[in-house]
C-alpha cells in the first residue's frame, strides 16, 4: 500500500491565510483517474477536534485535486493530522491520519 500514499502539498500554515491544499490520489502506484470521482479531507486538531472538506478537480484525470482553506477553517495552533479519503463509485479509499500540517499563529 506506500505506493498508494497520496502525494500532498501541506506543511507549515498560519492560522487566518487562505491556502491551497493539493492532493494527487493514487491507486496500484500510479496516479488515479478519479473523473467523475471526488476527494475530501478529514482534519484533526490539536484538541481532537474533526471537520471536513471537499475537494476541487484539478485534473481529476491525473487524481490531482485541492482544496482552498477559509480564513476560519484553523483556529487552533499546533500540529493537525489529515485524512484523505477518494471515491470513485464504489470504491472509497482512505489515507488514515499520517498525514499532518502545522498550524502556526499570525504573524504581527
Amino acid at each position: 500500500m506506500c505506493g498508494d500514499q497520496p502525494n500532498l502539498s501541506f506543511g507549515r500554515f498560519n492560522i487566518g491565510n487562505v491556502d491551497r491544499l493539493e492532493v494527487t490520489a493514487k491507486k496500484d502506484g500510479a496516479a488515479w483517474n478519479l473523473t467523475g470521482g471526488s476527494v475530501s479531507l478529514t482534519f484533526l486538531s490539536p484538541s481532537g477536534q474533526t471537520f471536513s472538506r471537499d475537494c476541487v478537480a484539478g485534473v481529476a484525470a491525473s487524481g490531482l485535486f485541492y482544496y482552498d482553506t477559509l480564513t476560519t477553517d484553523f483556529t487552533e495552533v499546533g500540529l493537525w493530522m489529515v485524512a484523505v479519503t477518494a471515491t470513485d463509485g464504489s470504491i472509497v479509499k482512505t489515507y488514515p491520519y499520517d498525514i499532518t500540517m502545522e498550524l502556526v499563529s499570525q504573524p504581527g
